[in-house]
């Protein structure tokens, strides 16, 4: 059996990274009101296809690194669109949100008390 060199190695290190990051950011998610939403949901699924798509290039890393990168683009591709929803969720909102209105309190605004 043939050893790994260093760019199997690499890509398996950066899919690892890819599944702990995607991992790190649907933890606490499932089975809350995160999960079911209409434009949500679909975000938290296709992260779980991600960190899945993550997983199998990890192991295909060592057999042929061409596929193993291919899947691992495409993972990634699966994991951007909550990464966006968390590092902007207004822009993206009106970008995906197709008439929903999500409602953003101004800074410094309070829950409605004028704090007298």
């Amino acid at each position: 059996m043939k050893k790994p060199g260093t760019d199997q190695l690499s890509l398996a290190l950066i899919c690892l990274v890819g599944v702990f990051v995607a991992l790190q950011n649907t933890k606490g998610l499932e089975g809350t009101e995160f999960s079911g939403g209409w434009l949500t949901g679909p975000l938290l699924w296709m992260a779980e296809i991600g960190i899945g798509l993550f997983l199998l290039a990890l192991v295909v890393a060592f057999i042929h690194r061409r596929v193993a990168a291919a899947i691992g683009f495409a993972a990634s591709l699966f994991c951007l669109p909550l990464y966006l929803y968390f590092t902007a969720p207004v822009p993206f909102n009106q970008i995906f949100g197709f008439g929903h209105e999500l409602k953003v309190q101004p800074r410094g605004a309070s829950n409605g008390t004028d704090g007298r």
